[in-house]
């Protein structure tokens, strides 16, 4: 499907200057997009770049061996295999670097809804072979899909069954001709199919492999899709030659119910084949399906800024060659009319099909306002002018995009109430510029920032088509199911935010979609902003929250604070504050007052969206390379076969067994999850587990699962002001549930039993239990008392009470049922915490409680208890009796720990097990060491994709003797992460060791590095953090607060270089103490290649004569190091020429002093753009000096 919008163009004012190189007839590229925002979609729902192909010749053309690339020196970078454009026909292209040769020219629906199945009713056990071809199955009922129990959908009735199981030969006459295999299925609860008796896909129901025996229940209750307008699940299967057999086959499925009491059973299954080529009489596709194409995928990507691509046939003839110029978002650029010589912009690209629509010459550039807006405007004239001869602009006061039917300008225009001025140029064989929008608001006077959205009316009102409206489908009772604003409906939008004092934080063309569950209907909407290269910007480059060190977004939400839109606004705010406090990944949130094409429309609550790119900007991780889930394992992003297997082995295994539990930790981060839950269990978060849940983990071989926490704006005794005494403890670990609510009982919510289980399931360890339980009471002596939390309650009342008369008046409500809501929150806050350790006591069956005093003496430091550190003493707090908690002395930097005051021992980790009030002063003293010769001496955060040897650190001992290493400590800025360096561990003098998140990937990388040890159990932040370490008494021997910016060298940042020390005796504190490493991956486990020897007192040798030495590696790809040596100070250029003597890049060009000197080299050009294969020259040349030296790229 092609989706293209006029008014998302995103345009510069610049002429054509897009040229075909070489123009030949017959096969030609014809039409190539490098920013597709939302022109097109590919099979996975992606908008890659693209490219078409198309054949003016008479006689089809086979693209066996052809190759195509966007590097000219690289003709065969992407190789076409074995298919043919027919006469006067379009190959759409997806230049996406994914690499895929596949390709389905037809899909043709062998089994469709209403064809005739045999069936058998699942009262008893079915034969062993009921699902293969050798099965007789003239004894069974038949009859046509779908089957059920006689509603809309179902054309065979059948009795209520716990399963029913059904089959149907196909015939297949050639199967070389099957490319792909789908299988298409409506199923209400849960289903397994066979294709010649192997299994091919199941759904909600027991493990892969093992059939379910007949009397076996659904894993959860499912509802049908195609009878409420939704589609059926699509299963791809790739293994078509070990599943088919040329003649007959046959597609088998066996269908669940949850239970017998189920009011419904649903199946509709479809069968489709992707072929080589339509067959005789061929029908397509099903009408009811919607299947995306299998495409071609090169391995490159189209430049933005512009790039040659070139065509070339398999006896290497270049076919065709285009030179793209710069490519603007959702704009195409192709020949018109197909296959001819003039290249033209079109603002309706046409991929895959003739160029048709109006092409262009060039495009506008925006037109300039004289004033920029703003929340605090003052009265006056606006003027408007634009670069462009004969251009002429037209604009809007409404918000709507402006086009050539709008106000023409002619003179100033005088704004003195809010007004959302839009301004395009307008020129005649051109295409429009984007429209420059600003905000002129003259009646806010608040201390929020400001967020002004602006669209076309009807994008929200229009009772049809606008997404803020009930429309002519809504339901009459709450929550209007039906409405327009439950459809997943977007629409363009200009969003700019003002901070509070009026800066203007960023203004883009973005998309806008309607937020959240039953919180729509509410007169004030959620909604989610979304950055996309089809209008403009792929991401909101801007540090949207103070408190978050993240500058990019790919969308962000603003939410009307849910279901507590007309009780405090800000709960799930709170419980967010309080989750990253008790450590768990949440979203940010910052109150904000919105105004919508000028009108004010009140205070909506800035929050993050959750999803891939949430994950990424939160870790270190590739977006495109995790698994997320929601809910019962449905999937967000990637696939659920890790989790369900976990799932799988919990089910399967006793979870008392530590063995067991070990591989549990392995597969989960079990401090994340505990910290969700004691969390989501505090708060009393009705709407939660069976709701609400997300959770994620790197697709790595170390990824383990972590939780993230939202939408909780059920908390706090939302619907039950008075609840604080409820046990959500037993709520979390129902194995029963649903439990009984205060709206009755629901059969799906809110707490099914699939939602307790891994909860009460790792409760029956002895180990998660003491930590359950610890970290509970930590945070209860801390995170969740009333004070700490009644303090965040009043900061955040402070922050909207100045602004709320005007929003409750906006939006109807009462300003002082208002505050009477904020008071019956914090009369919940104040007495939540006392029940909270009734109900641990109680579900644990404990003895009771003691208190823990803290203290220190003799010098500075820290006390940590279980998951949280003390820095204030004295410090108490309660524990549980009997249950063991870990205490641990962290000495601050100059001191060492020495004892307890009150034990007769000199370790700083101790396990305290007591029923009596318990104190413990630590001792300090100041630290007398030679350890300090221990430096963290290179330091490798972000691998390379095509390299990556996970994290490591290496130390080296800069001392004059051996130190034992033993019980050592090394951290990251997260307490929690603690590796501990083996026993025996000893780093003689001038010795390295690495420290390695993987020891076995990193052995891979590396098999002669010398002394490694692991895993550390965590990874370095790709953003920069602190790396610590301690030595056995606790002192703080080093650390390092690296960067992944300037003034640090970013190319070790994901590039291939690590960060290596000059020298050891450097303050390894400072930036300038360290540079990215010469060698392309460093230098783990010797000495470092950026090493420089002391220059003061001459210690570092001078060389005697100029020199240049040879590139090393050579040949290279992608980077190489050129090593010289100056003997004297003086200006120094190395430059890069190409075969015809054309400067590439200038490397070095500064005035340097005497010695031994090395740059690296990426294969770039001056503009930062990978260059192509082939020989090169290197010179260093001096005043007095010149030298010349040959390498070679290859790619």
């Amino acid at each position: 499907m092609m989706i293209c919008f006029k008014y998302r163009l995103r345009l510069l004012a610049i002429f054509l200057s897009f040229s075909s190189i070489l123009f030949s007839e017959g096969l030609v590229i014809n039409e190539v997009m490098s920013s597709n925002g939302s022109t097109v979609y590919d099979e996975d729902g992606d908008t890659p770049d693209w490219i078409e192909l198309y054949n003016s010749e008479m006689v089809e053309i086979n693209l066996d061996g052809y190759g195509i690339t966007d590097n000219p020196t690289e003709p065969y970078k992407w190789i076409f295999p074995a298919i043919e454009i027919q006469p006067q026909n379009h190959l759409l292209i997806y230049a996406s670097g994914k690499d895929r040769q596949e390709w389905v020219p037809h899909w043709e629906t062998i089994i469709d809804w209403g064809d005739n199945w045999y069936y058998f009713l699942g009262n008893n056990e079915p034969p062993n072979n009921w699902n293969q071809q050798n099965f007789d199955d003239a004894g069974w009922l038949n009859g046509p899909s779908g089957f059920g129990y006689g509603d809309n959908d179902d054309a065979t009735e059948i009795s209520p069954v716990i399963s029913l199981y059904v089959r149907r030969d196909f015939t297949i006459s050639a199967v070389e001709s099957v490319l792909k295999i789908l299988l298409h299925v409506d199923y209400d609860d849960a289903f397994v199919a066979y294709i010649n008796g192997s299994e091919i896909a199941r759904a909600n129901i027991g493990s892969p492999g093992v059939p379910p025996p007949h009397d076996q229940g659904a894993d959860s209750w499912r509802e049908a899709e195609i009878y409420q307008g939704g589609e059926p699940n699509e299963y791809l299967i790739d293994q078509v030659e070990s599943l088919l057999e040329s003649g007959i086959n046959v597609l088998a499925i066996q269908v669940h119910n949850f239970n017998l009491e189920s009011s419904d059973l649903t199946l509709i299954p479809f069968l489709t084949l992707g072929l080589n080529g339509a067959p005789q009489n061929a029908q397509g596709l099903s009408e009811h399906l919607n299947v995306a194409d299998i495409n071609l995928h090169t391995n490159f990507k189209i430049s933005s800024s512009g790039e040659t691509l070139v065509l070339t046939t398999p006896d290497g003839i270049i076919q065709d060659s285009v030179s793209t110029g710069i490519m603007l978002g959702d704009v195409s650029r192709g020949r018109q009319p197909d296959g001819g010589a003039e290249w033209l912009f079109f603002g309706e690209p046409t991929p895959g099909n003739a160029n048709v629509t109006t092409g262009y010459s060039g495009v506008l550039e925006p037109p300039s306002l004289s004033q920029q807006g703003s929340p605090f405007s003052i009265p006056g004239t606006i003027t408007m002018s634009t670069a462009t001869t004969d251009a002429e602009i037209y604009y809007t006061t409404d918000g709507s995009y402006p086009n050539d039917v709008s106000l023409l300008y002619t003179g100033p225009v005088y704004i003195e109430d809010n007004t959302i001025l839009r301004a395009v140029a307008i020129k005649q064989g051109w295409l429009n510029s984007r429209p420059n929008t600003q905000s002129y608001l003259f009646d806010y006077a608040g201390e929020l920032p400001v967020v002004s959205l602006s669209t076309n009316p009807e994008h929200f009102w229009d009772n049809d088509s606008g997404i803020y409206v009930l429309g002519p489908n809504a339901s009459s009772d709450f929550p209007y199911f039906g409405a327009n604003f439950w459809q997943d409906w977007e629409r363009p939008i200009h969003i700019e935010m003002f901070e509070p004092d009026g800066e203007l934080a960023f203004s883009i063309d973005a998309g806008v979609k309607i937020y959240g569950n039953y919180s729509r209907a509410y007169p004030q909407k959620s909604l989610t902003i979304f950055a996309r290269g089809a209008y403009g910007s792929t991401a909101i480059n801007y540090q949207v929250f103070p408190e978050k060190d993240i500058e990019s977004f790919e969308a962000i939400v603003l939410r009307n604070s849910g279901n507590d839109f007309d009780n405090t606004h800000f709960r799930d705010g709170l419980v967010s504050i309080l989750a990253d406090r008790a450590g768990v990944t949440t979203q940010a949130f910052r109150p904000a007052v919105v105004y919508l094409n000028g009108e004010y429309w009140g205070i909506q609550n800035i929050r993050e969206k959750i999803n891939e790119h949430f994950i990424a900007s939160h870790f270190p991780i590739d977006p495109d390379n995790i698994d997320m889930l929601e809910g019962d394992n449905q999937v967000i992003h990637g696939d659920p076969e890790h989790y369900l297997d976990l799932l799988n082995f919990i089910e399967t295994n006793d979870m008392s067994d530590p063995i067991n539990y070990d591989v549990i930790t392995s597969a989960m981060n079990v401090d994340n999850f505990i910290r969700y839950n004691i969390t989501q269990i505090f708060v009393d978060n009705w709407d939660w587990p069976g709701n609400n849940i997300k959770y994620w983990r790197s697709r790595a071989p170390s990824g383990r699962w972590r939780w993230i926490l939202f939408d909780a704006d059920f908390a706090f005794g939302l619907f039950t002001p008075n609840g604080y005494a409820h046990n959500m403890l037993e709520f979390a670990t129902n194995p029963d549930g649903p439990s009984q609510t205060i709206w009755g009982w629901d059969p799906w919510w809110p707490n099914p039993p699939w939602s307790t289980f891994l909860l009460r399931s790792l409760l029956d360890n002895e180990s998660f239990k003491n930590d359950f339980i610890n970290y509970f009471a930590d945070h209860l002596n801390t995170t969740f008392q009333p004070d700490e939390i009644l303090s965040i309650v009043d900061n955040i009342t402070g922050e909207l009470a100045g602004e709320m008369p005007v929003h409750t008046s906006r939006w109807n409500l009462n300003l002082a049922s208002w505050y009477n809501n904020v008071n019956a929150l914090r009369n919940f806050i104040f007495y939540r915490n006392a029940f909270m350790w009734s109900h641990i006591q109680s579900y644990f069956n404990l003895a009771g409680t003691y208190q823990l005093y803290l203290d220190m003496d003799g010098g500075s430091g820290s006390i940590n208890i279980n998951s949280i550190k003390a820095y204030n003493f004295p410090w108490q707090g309660l524990y549980f009796d009997q249950i063991p908690i870990q205490i641990q002395a962290v000495p601050a930097p100059g001191f060492q720990f020495v004892g307890w005051a009150e034990l007769n021992t000199t370790s700083n980790s101790i396990t305290v097990t007591s029923a009596i009030n318990t104190t413990l002063t630590a001792i300090f003293e100041p630290a007398i060491s030679d350890s300090a010769d221990i430096v963290i001496n290179e330091i490798n955060y972000n691998s390379a994709d095509d390299y990556d040897t996970q994290d490591w650190v290496e130390l080296t001992n800069n001392g004059s003797s051996a130190i034992n290493l033993s019980g050592w400590e090394f951290k990251d800025e997260n307490d929690s992460h603690v590796f501990i360096i083996p026993e025996q561990t000893i780093l003689e003098n001038g010795a390295f060791i690495v420290l390695a998140e993987d020891t076995a990937v990193f052995n891979g990388f590396y098999p002669e590095s010398g002394a490694v040890i692991g895993n550390l159990d965590f990874g370095l932040s790709g953003g920069g953090e602190l790396i610590r370490l301690y030595n056995g008494n606790g002192v703080l021997i080093d650390q390092v607060l690296y960067d992944d910016s300037d003034p640090w060298p970013d190319e070790a940042d994901g590039d291939g270089p690590t960060l290596e020390l000059i020298n050891p005796n450097f303050d390894n504190s400072l930036p300038e103490s360290w540079n990215y490493s010469n060698e392309p991956y460093g230098t783990p486990g010797t000495e470092n290649s950026v090493y420089q020897g002391l220059t003061t007192d001459n210690i570092f040798p001078v060389p005697m004569h100029y020199m240049l030495h040879q590139n090393y590696p050579n040949p290279f790809n992608p980077r190489t190091v050129i090593q010289y040596e100056i003997p004297i100070q003086g200006h120094v250029t190395i430059t890069i020429f190409d075969l015809l003597g054309r400067k590439v890049v200038k490397l070095v060009d500064a005035v340097q002093g005497p010695g031994y000197k090395a740059i690296t080299w990426d294969g770039k050009n001056e503009s930062g753009l990978p260059i192509g294969a082939g020989l090169y020259f290197y010179q260093l040349q001096t005043p007095t000096y010149i030298h010349t030296k040959k390498m070679v790229l290859v790619r």
